[in-house]
């Protein structure tokens, strides 16, 4: 976001017309809002002047706070990002790898220490054959499967040990099924652009309706 005025410490001169004090109190005004009042993307974040030392940014779409320290931003909060897709989603017998649910991790938010928690539910309404996957990009990171009517749980986290690669770890479970797998592997995903997680159904026969998924970043 740029700024409709430079602030200049020296304005206006002790010479300035009386007629313009309206305009010039209508500026400060804008002036001193369009610095103190800062939330909106991480895209949208200014560059104030050195002056403006502990000014705050809130970036919504990171769930992280930012102080100003003069040259730069200082990350001050590194709160937890809550994603969510929760309007089910229904796949019958699918014939391929089929999409379910997904939310996209923004670029840039992601670098090595973030936390990825990773929850989704699926339930299969009648018995069938297809497995249900949870993928975080390429890799997939959790899954579970049955020949009966069941509900699954599926719960993972990814950490961020660099910028390009994680290692992911979960427990995933199941209600009502004969079998599932449980897995946990180590992605070698590019974290510095956006990370899509998914659910999918696995080609196979029944009927699965994708409840719910839910991200939460610890940035």
């Amino acid at each position: 976001m740029a700024y409709s005025r430079t602030w200049v410490e020296s304005d206006p001169p002790d010479t300035q017309l009386a007629s313009l004090l309206g305009q010039v109190a209508r500026y400060l005004k804008t002036d001193i809002r369009e610095r103190l009042f800062l939330s909106g993307p991480i895209a949208s974040r200014p560059t104030p002047e050195a002056v403006f030392v502990g000014l705050v940014y809130i970036a919504t779409d990171e769930g992280r706070t930012y102080r100003w320290n003069g040259t730069g931003w200082d990350a001050i909060s590194l709160g937890a990002l809550h994603l969510s897709s929760v309007v089910p989603v229904t796949i019958t017998n699918p014939s391929v790898e089929t999409d379910g649910l997904s939310v996209t991790i923004p670029a840039g938010l992601l670098s090595a220490g973030s936390l990825v928690r990773i929850t989704a539910r699926v339930d299969q309404t009648t018995g069938g054959t297809a497995l249900a996957r949870t993928y975080f990009g390429a890799t997939i990171v959790g899954g579970g499967g049955t020949t009966d009517v069941a509900k699954f749980l599926m719960d993972t986290e990814v950490s961020v040990a660099s910028p390009s690669s994680q290692f992911g770890s979960g427990v995933f479970y199941r209600t009502g099924a004969v079998y599932a797998y449980l897995t946990a592997s180590a992605p070698a995903e590019n974290v510095s652009g956006g990370i899509i997680v998914k659910t999918t159904s696995v080609a196979g026969t029944g009927v699965h309706v994708h409840q719910y998924l839910q991200v939460r970043v610890f940035a």
